[in-house]
């Protein structure tokens, strides 16, 4: 919980709240109901639920149990606020949400209805706001209504971290398939619709990110560097976010690679190596037409060469060929990994498998650049791996819902990288899981501990009809009845 709090803190929470508050009653109108353009007030009847404020704690329950249903997945949302769900209201180890009579005492097997009702949870969803809507945002901006919190929880990845020298640059997709004008589809990849995200990472944490539009391109870029490429210009944002007194070196895969991009990084100090394809820009046609016509013919662990502005480009021939660009590395180190002998039926069998003899397994030597790219390049998948793991996203028609539930499953991820990082044999049976849902209690905790601390500040005395209810689910019987004699020692009943 005190590193969520670093990233999610009181006066992130009070913001959220004031926005909310205003959006509903820009909403609702100043009767506090919605009323539509063909009706009135009086044909909507008892239709309409009643409204009353969120405060901050409160937005901190809606995030718990926000939190909880990603842990566990049920069909409707309705579910997790009742006692018969697909996987059967007894199992508490695949529904959190539900509990077994004889734990109802114990905090974390609570139901979502003593923390908060259904349809109190969808109000607050329906009228939930980052940015303030008193502001008029600017349509061209498609990201505006999320930048308040993007821009806070960016900085803050960037102050609470120090990434390691060699972190990885990719492209993340946030799945969405509503109707935007800035999502994409992209059949190759596990998410086939969605938003782009261009995120640097270190081993799952992440650093620093750009929104990316189908329409409008990378948000906010930089283009002072004209003779590259607006994907290169986005790279070389990115890596101008990592702090300065530090050398660096950037993993990246060959969509992004190309001489001109390399040779602007290494002007900044920061070295940078990956995969490339045959069409880069600047890689030489010799080393081309070796990919092409003589790969079959090369041995094993061949490499050869050719360094265009202080660029080496690159050609390793492991089962097949393999194109590559560095700017920092010694192409004469290498070290011994374990390989696995290829099919009969894979590319240049004949020539690889002679290698192994009658070994399935035989330790080869590897250039070193290839055995950073292998060990570094995976920094962004991890982070794609953690995410998909307890997504807390919801089905929503709003188009900006999808990148909120990313920017808190990215803090909950990030969190949980710091905490693997101080502490790696804190926890060893399934720790992302427990992480997480330590960190929803803790907010759970806090949250009605702070409502029943208002209820009584607000009323000038002990209410003891509202303030014990709260304090009911935090505290044992013993413990409520030792409160009780002190507020009525102290005079406030």
């Amino acid at each position: 919980m005190a590193l969520f709090s670093l990233f999610w803190d009181d006066q992130v929470f009070e913001q959220l709240a004031l926005h909310t508050n205003l959006y509903a009653k820009q909403k609702r109108g100043s009767g506090g109901v919605t009323v539509p353009d063909s009706g009135s007030l009086e044909s909507l009847g008892k239709r309409m639920r009643s409204w009353k404020d969120p405060t901050s704690h409160e937005l901190k329950v809606w995030i718990r149990i926000t939190i909880k249903i990603g842990l566990h997945k049920e069909v409707a949302l309705a579910l997790y606020w009742s006692q018969a769900g697909r996987n059967g209201w007894r199992k508490v180890s695949r529904r959190p949400v539900q509990r077994y009579r004889r734990l109802a005492t114990q905090p974390k097997y609570r139901v979502p209805r003593n923390c908060m009702s259904l349809n109190r949870f969808q109000q607050l969803k329906r009228y939930f706001h980052v940015s303030d809507p008193r502001i008029e945002l600017d349509m061209k901006h498609w990201y505006e209504k999320l930048n308040p919190l993007a821009s806070v929880l960016q900085e803050r990845f960037r102050s609470y971290y120090l990434p390691a020298t060699k972190v990885a640059i990719d492209e993340m997709v946030v799945r969405f398939c509503g109707r935007s004008h800035h999502t994409l589809k992209i059949r190759n990849k596990p998410i086939k619709a969605g938003y782009k995200i261009f995120a640097l990472c270190d081993h799952g944490y992440t650093y620093g990110f750009l929104w990316y539009s189908s329409t409008q391109g990378i948000a906010e870029l930089d283009r002072s560097s004209t003779n590259l490429t607006p994907t290169s210009c986005g790279v070389l944002q990115l890596a101008k976010l990592l702090p300065a007194n530090r050398q660096w070196h950037l993993i990246l895969d060959n969509y992004f690679t190309n001489v001109a991009l390399f040779k602007e990084l290494r002007e900044l100090g920061i070295g940078a190596a990956g995969t490339t394809g045959v069409d880069a820009g600047g890689f030489p046609k010799g080393l081309k037409i070796e990919k092409q016509e003589v790969r079959k013919v090369l041995p094993w662990g061949h490499v050869s060469g050719e360094v265009v502005g202080n660029v080496c480009c690159l050609v390793w021939q492991d089962n097949s060929s393999v194109l590559f660009m560095t700017s920092y590395d010694d192409i004469t180190r290498t070290v011994k990994r374990l390989h696995r002998r290829p099919k009969k039926t894979s590319t240049n069998a004949i020539t690889i498998r002679g290698i192994f003899g009658d070994q399935a397994q035989k330790k080869l030597p590897i250039p070193q650049f290839i055995d950073d790219y292998n060990y570094h390049m995976g920094g962004v998948d991890i982070a794609d791996q953690l995410h998909s793991y307890y997504p807390t996203q919801q089905r929503s028609c709003r188009n900006w819902y999808p990148l909120f539930y990313w920017l808190l499953d990215t803090t909950l991820v990030n969190c949980y990288r710091i905490q693997r990082t101080i502490d790696p044999h804190s926890i060893t049976r399934s720790p992302h899981y427990f992480f997480r849902s330590e960190v929803a209690e803790m907010l759970i905790k806090n949250g009605l501990q702070a409502q029943s601390t208002i209820s009584v500040l607000e009323s000038g005395k002990f209410n003891f009809s509202s303030t014990l209810y709260y304090l009911a689910r935090l505290c044992s019987k013993t413990q409520v009845f030792q409160i009780f004699l002190v507020f009525q020692y102290l005079g406030t009943l």
